[in-house]
Formats: C-alpha cells, structure tokens, sequence
C-alpha cells in the first residue's frame, strides 16, 4: 500500500519581540546605568534620568519591569512599591475636584483646568476620525491608527500636567486630602443625549483620577472618593437646588452665582469633610510608575 505524499509545511516566521519581562532578579541599578541579563550576557547601559524618575528610585522600591522597543527607543518601565509618606500637620482642609466636560477639573479653590481650546482640540479630532471613517480606504484606515494614537497620547500627557498641578495646588494650600467623584458607571448611569453621551467617553476620566491619586500618595496625601448625586445642582451655601445653565449656577433662595463647576468641587469638599469626620479618609490602592 502507497502513502500518499504529504504537502510541504509552510514555513513559520515570528516577529522579533518588542519588550521583556524583567523581575528584581534579573536587573540591577549600578551609578546611575542599569545592568541587564540577557540570552548574550551580562550588559550594562547608561540611563536617561529626570528629576522625579530619580526621586522614584530613592524612595521607592523597585519591582518588576519591562524593557520596550518604541520609536526605535528603548524604555525601561519599572513598577515601585512607594511607601506611606507621614502626614504632616496641616490645616485640615479637604480639597473638592469636580471633573467635566467643559472644564476638565474644577478645584475648591477656584481653579479651572482644561477649557475652551482643550474642547476645541476634541471636537477637532472627533470630526477627524469621522472624515476617516467614512472614507474608508486603506491609507485612511492608517491615517486614522495615527490620528487616534496622537490624541491618545496629547490626553495621557493633559492628564499628568491636571494631575501634577492639582496635587501641587493641594500641598500649598495646606490640604491634606483630595476628594473626587465616585465615577464607577458614569456613562450608564446618565440620562443624556447621544452627543453628549459621546463627550462623556470622550476623555479619559478614570486615567486622570490615576494620575492624581498616585501623586497624592507620593506626596503624602490621601485620596477618598465620595457620591457625585446632585453636586452640580445644589446650592454650595444652602445646600438647596438650585439652577444650573451651562458654566453658570443660580440659586434662587440665596442668591447665590457662580461658575457651575466650582459650585460642584465647593459640595464634593463638604461631603468629604463630613465622611472623613465620620469614617476617615480611604486610599486608593495604585502605587505604579513607569521610567522611561
């Protein structure tokens, strides 16, 4: 009996790898240069440092990383365990954030983040992926993977400026904890138009609530998060409803006006203040940073 020939097998390729996995075993940090174990040998490489990647490494201590091949750079992201900064005495103030559309974040103090030309930029590179989308073609297809990993890193580099000027704003006011919304299922939860329902998922609001809660810890702050029902149509004063148009808020008991997004950080930072008198203030559990 014949066997029949059997076909040739085609011939497998595989991509060379764009990043290793790396634990405290495998690396080490010698005078500023990082020492490496690779399937070659021993290597040793001089590192790129900043200011607070440096202080990451005083502080911190370091775990497990990953070494990446990007734009035709190598990165060196590296996890740290940052431990607890002792409270220092201060004045006890609560410090409300009321994140929006319009105005990324609010503070308690007054001040705005993001604006009219951060919305501008948005609605921008909506209608530029739109114009993408409908045409459909190959080199439109690539042009909109690039389009959509500009504005994915223009966020990502918004939210760590908010994120660092608003832990900033805290320590020189004299706060000692941040309040934010409890945004879990935001976008479920809110009635709205289909237009604004998009500008809802239009920005990375859980990335920004990251950033700001990882450098609160790094600088000794805590972090809670309270309910935000109705903190932008009460009264801040009164704390009876009141009417809120677009950026401005009018209360008709009292009287009171002002920016619709301050009003809501001034509720976040009364409801916060009476929940840590009555429970304390509960951290969030993130403590990862990258060096790159």
């Amino acid at each position: 009996m014949k066997s029949k020939k059997t076909k040739e097998l085609p011939v497998s390729r595989f991509k060379p790898t764009s990043s290793v996995h790396y634990d405290k075993r495998t690396y080490s940090f010698k005078e500023g240069a990082l020492s490496l174990y690779t399937l070659s040998g021993h290597i040793v490489l001089r590192m790129a440092l900043g200011k607070p990647q440096k202080e990451y490494l005083r502080r911190g201590n370091p775990k497990e990383a990953q070494l990446v091949y990007r734009n035709k750079k190598w990165f060196f992201n590296l996890v740290f365990d940052i431990p607890d900064v002792p409270l220092s005495k201060l004045s006890g103030k609560v410090l409300g954030v009321d994140l929006g559309q319009n105005v990324v974040a609010a503070t308690y103090l007054g001040k705005l983040y993001g604006g009219r030309q951060l919305r501008h930029k948005r609605d921008c590179a909506v209608a530029q992926r739109r114009r993408l989308q409908r045409k459909g073609t190959k080199s439109s297809q690539q042009k909109l993977k690039t389009t959509s990993d500009k504005e994915a890193r223009h966020i990502k580099h918004t939210n760590h400026s908010i994120s660092k000027a608003i832990v900033q704003e805290t320590v020189e006011s004299g706060c000692f904890l941040i309040a934010l919304e409890n945004l879990t299922n935001i976008c479920d939860r809110i009635k709205a138009t289909k237009r604004v329902r998009y500008h809802l998922h239009g920005w990375a609001w859980a990335q920004l609530q990251r950033f700001i809660v990882y450098k609160a810890q790094a600088a000794g702050l805590k972090v809670v998060f309270v309910n935000p029902a109705y903190t932008s149509t009460t009264c801040a004063e009164c704390k009876e409803l009141g009417i809120r148009v677009k950026h401005r808020f009018v209360c008709k008991v009292c009287g009171i006006q002002r920016h619709s997004d301050l009003n809501a950080s001034l509720n976040i930072s009364r409801i916060a203040t009476s929940a840590v008198a009555a429970k304390g203030a509960v951290n969030h559990s993130n403590r990862e940073a990258a060096l790159a």
